[in-house]
């Protein structure tokens, strides 16, 4: 049986890795903050303000504080990430298969992590204040792809995403051809 998210060019195995970007909106007060103060700095960005990465098995990964109290680094299935589309743009990229594996690697060495509220709140400081073994969410994503530690909003994520060769392949809900 085959996969969407698997294919094969010239016998070397590609997975379908994708990037999911919240939109800010108003039930989110936090959320449009973080998205309004860090789009000072990303001129042209859409208003996103939370960031997940997609494995080619359909479980994300990211760091959240939920509703339902967990706070942290963890991994979620797609389709109940993503129970409303319409909140959500979504980038894909095409990586081979041990790429794939090295992040899944890493990001299972950051797994349960804390939620870094420093980090968040170092967006609105001139300082770089952050907590070195917390994550928040567009910080670990970029770290799964790269194995590199930055401090990165969802909105310059999307300006990454686009020059490593991410396509927006859905945004609010519907797919682009």
């Amino acid at each position: 049986m085959s996969s969407p998210n698997i294919k094969f060019i010239d016998g070397v195995e590609w997975r379908r890795i994708r990037f999911l970007q919240y939109r800010a909106n108003w039930k989110h007060p936090f959320g449009q903050l973080i998205s309004l103060y860090t789009g000072l700095y990303n001129w042209g960005t859409p208003p996103y303000c939370h960031s997940e990465i997609c494995f080619s098995n359909s479980i994300c990964f990211s760091a959240a504080n939920r509703k339902d109290g967990f706070i942290g680094t963890r991994y979620i299935d797609y389709e109940i990430l993503t129970r409303n589309k319409k909140r959500w743009d979504i980038y894909e990229l095409w990586v081979p298969a041990d790429k794939e594996e090295r992040m899944i690697g890493r990001a299972s060495r950051i797994i349960n992590k804390g939620y870094d509220w420093l980090g968040i709140i170092g967006f609105f400081s001139p300082k770089n204040i952050q907590d070195k073994n917390k994550w928040y969410c567009s910080e670990c994503v970029y770290y799964v792809y790269n194995e590199k530690n930055i401090r990165i909003s969802p909105r310059r994520l999307t300006r990454w995403i686009l020059r490593i060769g991410g396509k927006l392949v859905s945004r609010k809900g519907r797919l682009i051809c």
